[in-house]
């Protein structure tokens, strides 16, 4: 994920892709850009590549709305599960809550990723 209102943060996705395919090498990845509610971008739709060049989803998200929100969940769920048609049914307020905790928790791993690859690959066994 990365900020829409910040160039550098796109900037380093590359890097922060590189240090997750080495760690965790066949997984479905969903590119995410933050604070699509904010009407000053700095990161414009048309210069957004890198999910294209490396075969990735990617999805405009705003975690302050909601926007989108459950979008990159739900793609990684149908591929995880091999089935295009999953859905999600009616999402309760502690979904949402639920949801971004799990976020979080994935969010957490990759960061630690990097500083301990042989505690990340005992996690994902």
């Amino acid at each position: 994920m990365f900020d829409l209102t910040s160039r550098i943060t796109y900037k380093n996705v590359p890097n922060w892709h590189k240090d997750l395919v080495r760690v965790c090498e066949d997984i479905p990845i969903v590119l995410c850009g933050n604070k699509a509610d904010i009407k000053d971008r700095k990161v414009k739709a048309k210069s957004i590549v890198f999910h294209r060049k490396n075969n990735m989803q990617y999805y405009d998200i705003s975690a302050k709305s909601n926007y989108n929100f459950e979008k990159p969940f739900l793609w990684i769920a149908q591929k995880l599960a091999g089935d295009p048609n999953i859905q999600f049914t009616a999402m309760p307020a502690l979904f949402v809550y639920f949801i971004s905790l799990l976020f979080l928790f994935y969010i957490f791993l990759i960061y630690f990723s990097h500083r301990n690859s042989i505690w990340m690959k005992m996690m994902l066994k």
